[in-house]
């Protein structure tokens, strides 16, 4: 008769995966030294555990504009979802910065108007700095959308600024990094990055009645960070969100009727 095989190793995935990393974590820190090394490395190399670095094992990213020279970057995946979300918000008269591209987009019987703080924006109406109080006019859009703007302004006080901009029953629609690379082009002033958290308390802080989300996954977010497109994830990768790994952070405030 011949010699039973004996079984192959179980695979664990999901709830039994972790519960598995966290015992042997917890019985490593019990370990002696040597010991501790030797386990972790078995961890290290367990199914589902191991890496395989592949051509992620470099210094640079695969794109410095974001991904621009590939295709759409992945930030603005998300961010175009959020405006797509909120599109019966963008209505009546629009105001966005350097471009109206996103009112034109997403909205419905726009006025648009565009402020960009020098002369060489050839769709810019108005000239102002974000940052001076009183700089734009006072309650007169219905919508304003701030995308990936913050970043490099003073929070607070663009934030009133704009906030005294917009009508009564009005919207804004902003967005703002959570991570990611410093913009090559303006590293003086790329100052901030927030949470959702971070971001909410922020608005409440100036008074805006805002409601947040973030849109993002642990995929999306190396992606990003390596200048990879939308165009190199899948439509289900890109989907997938996880609320501890956001690579965006969002929120709408209506401003009172």
């Amino acid at each position: 008769m011949g010699r039973r095989a004996s079984p192959g190793p179980a695979i664990l995935t999901g709830p039994e995966q972790i519960l598995g990393a966290c015992w042997l974590s917890s019985f490593c820190c019990a370990a002696p030294r040597p010991v501790q090394q030797a386990l972790l490395a078995v961890g290290r190399h367990a199914p589902g555990r191991s890496v395989r670095w592949g051509s992620l094992r470099r210094f640079r990213p695969f794109s410095s504009p974001y991904g621009y020279d590939r295709g759409t970057p992945v930030d603005r995946y998300y961010i175009e979802r959020f405006l797509a979300e909120h599109a019966e918000r963008i209505r009546g008269d629009m105001l966005e910065v350097k471009d109206a591209d996103y009112s034109r987009r997403f909205g419905n019987e726009v006025r648009c108007h565009v402020v960009d703080l020098g002369p060489e924006s050839t769709e810019a109406d108005l000239h102002a700095g974000l940052n001076i109080p009183g700089s734009l006019p006072a309650e007169v859009f219905d919508c304003v959308i701030l995308t990936q703007v913050l970043q490099f302004l003073a929070p607070e006080q663009v934030l009133r600024n704009v906030w005294a901009s917009i009508a009564p029953g009005g919207t804004l629609l902003i967005t703002v990094p959570t991570l990611g690379r410093l913009d090559p082009h303006l590293v003086a002033t790329d100052f901030w990055q927030w949470t959702p958290r971070g971001l909410a308390e922020l608005l409440g802080r100036v008074g805006m009645p805002a409601r947040g989300t973030e849109y993002g996954n642990v995929l999306a977010c190396v992606a990003a960070l390596w200048g990879l497109s939308v165009q190199d994830l899948s439509a289900e990768e890109l989907y997938v969100n996880n609320p501890c790994f956001p690579l965006v952070a969002c929120a709408h405030a209506d401003k009172p009727a």
